[in-house]
Formats: C-alpha cells, sequence, structure tokens
C-alpha cells in the first residue's frame, strides 16, 4: 500500500510542519530568541539577524517543497491500493494522523501572525527579515490549505467506498472494533460523518467536550482505536428552565433523524435501555420506561419514533437532515 502511505505520510508530515510555530520549543528553532524574550536588546541580537534570515529562508524552503509534494498527490493512485488486504483498517489507522488539530484551525484567521510581525518590525529593524517572515506567513497558509484539499479530496472518494464496502464487510467488527459490540449502535453513517457531528455536537453544547472522536465512533460502530467503548457525556439543557434538566428529548431526537428505530434505541425485552445507558451517560439521570410515551411509541417497534423536541430544527440544520 505505498501510494496510501506516501500520501498520508506527506500530510501527517505538512502537519507536523504547520504546528512549527506555535511551539515553544519549534518556534525557538524558527526565531531564535527573538520572540521569546520578555525583554529584547536590539546590539545584543544584532549579530543574530544574518542567522534568523537564513534559519527562516530555510523553512520557507522547506514549506515551499511540502507544498509542492501536496500538490502532487493523486488520490486515485491511492485507490490503486484498494485491493490489498486490510486497506480499510490501514486507512483508519493512518488518518488520525493526518486530522487537522483544532489548535490549528483556530490559527488560519488569528490575530498571531500579527502579533510577530508586529514583534519583529519593533525589535528588528530589517526589511529583508521582515519580507521572509511575510513570505513564511503566505507559505503557511498555502499549506494549510493544501492539506485541508488533499485530506478532503481523498476522503471524498474513500466515503464513497466505505459505504459500499460496508454491506459486505460483516466481519468488520472483528477486525476493526473493540469492546462492548452488543451495545453499541449500528453504523448508520460513514467515518467522515462522524467526524463532522462530533464536531458540531460539541459546538452546539450536546456533548462534553472532552469526548474524542475515537469514543464518538466506537459509540455508533465506526472504525476506532479504542479496545473498550466508553460513553458518550450528553450536556444538553432543557430552554428556559430555573432548575435546567438535561434534555433526553433530544438525544432521542437525535438518534430518530440518524435513522434508528424504535426498538433499535429502546431495545428489546429484557434488554430495554441498556443500548442508550451503555452508549450515552446523562449525570445521575438514566434512561427509563417514562422517558418514551405513548404517543412515541405509536408506530411499532420497526418504526422511528415520534419525537421532535425543542431542539429539532437545530439538530436537523445542523446535519441537513
Amino acid at each position: 500500500m505505498k501510494n496510501l502511505f506516501a500520501y498520508m505520510d506527506t500530510l501527517s508530515e505538512a502537519i507536523n510542519l504547520l504546528q512549527l510555530p506555535f511551539k515553544f520549543s519549534t518556534s525557538y528553532m524558527l526565531f531564535g530568541s527573538f520572540l521569546t524574550q520578555v525583554e529584547f536588546h536590539k546590539s545584543k541580537y544584532a549579530s543574530e539577524k544574518n542567522a534568523l534570515f537564513d534559519n527562516i529562508n530555510n523553512y520557507n524552503q522547506k514549506y515551499s517543497e511540502l507544498i509542492n509534494n501536496c500538490r502532487n498527490l493523486n488520490s486515485y493512485k491511492v485507490l490503486e491500493d484498494r485491493s490489498n488486504t486490510g486497506f480499510f483498517k490501514t486507512f483508519v489507522l493512518c488518518y488520525w494522523k493526518t486530522i487537522i488539530p483544532d489548535s490549528l484551525k483556530s490559527k488560519y484567521s488569528s490575530s498571531y501572525w500579527n502579533r510577530d510581525l508586529s514583534l519583529l518590525k519593533q525589535f528588528i529593524h530589517d526589511e529583508k527579515i521582515i519580507d521572509a517572515y511575510c513570505d513564511f506567513t503566505i507559505l503557511w497558509h498555502v499549506l494549510y490549505k493544501e492539506v485541508e484539499e488533499k485530506q478532503s479530496d481523498l476522503l471524498d472518494k474513500l466515503n464513497v467506498l466505505w459505504d459500499n464496502a460496508v454491506a459486505k464487510l460483516d466481519n468488520i467488527d472483528q477486525i476493526m472494533f473493540g469492546g462492548q459490540r452488543e451495545y453499541s449502535f449500528s453504523r448508520k453513517f460513514s467515518p467522515i460523518m462522524a467526524e463532522k457531528m462530533h464536531t458540531s455536537l460539541i459546538n452546539g453544547g450536546f456533548i462534553d467536550s472532552g469526548t474524542s472522536l475515537d469514543d464518538f465512533c466506537a459509540v455508533f460502530s465506526l472504525p476506532h482505536g479504542r479496545t473498550s467503548m466508553k460513553p458518550i457525556k450528553w450536556i444538553k439543557l432543557n430552554k428556559g428552565v430555573k432548575n435546567k434538566k438535561i434534555n433526553k428529548s433530544a438525544l432521542i431526537d437525535l438518534l430518530t433523524l440518524l435513522g434508528y428505530t424504535q426498538e433499535e434505541i429502546i431495545g428489546k425485552e429484557g434488554s430495554k435501555y441498556k443500548r442508550l445507558n451503555s452508549c450515552f451517560e446523562i449525570k445521575n439521570n438514566s434512561f427509563k420506561a417514562n422517558d418514551f410515551s405513548v404517543q412515541m411509541k405509536e408506530g411499532g417497534n420497526g418504526q422511528l419514533l415520534n419525537v421532535k423536541s425543542e431542539y429539532h430544527e437545530e439538530l436537523e440544520n445542523m446535519f441537513c437532515f
């Protein structure tokens, strides 16, 4: 699977380089002590200006090379590897290394760049260094977009392959999944959709921000790196109530929007609510019979529950159901 490894290794290398300015140890490699000292003494650092200029230029060259490497990536070449045994498993294991961290996403449009440029202008009166840093800023943003586009391009193609393959790979659970399979929810969507849902639910305040993508995927029977399943903390509160409680109906609404039937959500006789309470944690308030009214269940076990919570439209718009 040389094409897959080459593609993913290039993206991983690019992401590591993108993090360079934001870690103390690596930012020091880039700027020396110019931007890490509380006090600046121009005369003391004057002799180091040429070294700083050369250093920034060296990194500019590295960024330029990686930009070209990313532009040369071909997702169709990766698809040539799909006939190899364990292709999807290998892809998933590599994929986690190529996710752009939230910390980088927030830096794309950030005052960080203006801050460092201002410091350089204030303490290093050297136009060639200023120009080199401006080039560095531009190259950083170009590389970020290249990584984002190449990752999206590959995921779009693999998303189609995944959807076609899931029905055929009945033994995928034994190959790729760990943990409490009996009480996880069946697959209803792709890993790509899972990543979008995970982010949206955290940003919308529906699930705890500490919920990892691995834990989220484990609950919904998607590839993950866990050996056991950890429940997702559902934290969404009721609207406009003084003594606010967790809104359980919103969770039931979400699962119904995802296409889970009454029986899949509530469970069969003898194991009712076990799946819900294994997959989702609601502080001091587990699911029980009175959370499901007669009206909600009037369609029957094989049908969808009749539920529309106060967050129905928000959830519906969130995922474009």
